[in-house]
């Protein structure tokens, strides 16, 4: 996954990680807790 930026892996930002947490955060609260845990699973096997 290097569409963020052709030098490398989206996950050697840490801006980007911090708004993948955000996200399954905001997912977390808003009740919809099967997509959060999803893409927390996704965030971890690409991490």
């Amino acid at each position: 996954m290097n569409r963020f930026s052709p030098s490398g892996d989206w996950t050697t930002h840490p801006a980007l990680r911090v708004l993948a947490l955000a996200w399954v955060l905001l997912l977390a609260q808003s009740g919809n807790a099967a997509s959060a845990w999803a893409l927390c699973l996704a965030v971890g096997l690409v991490a």
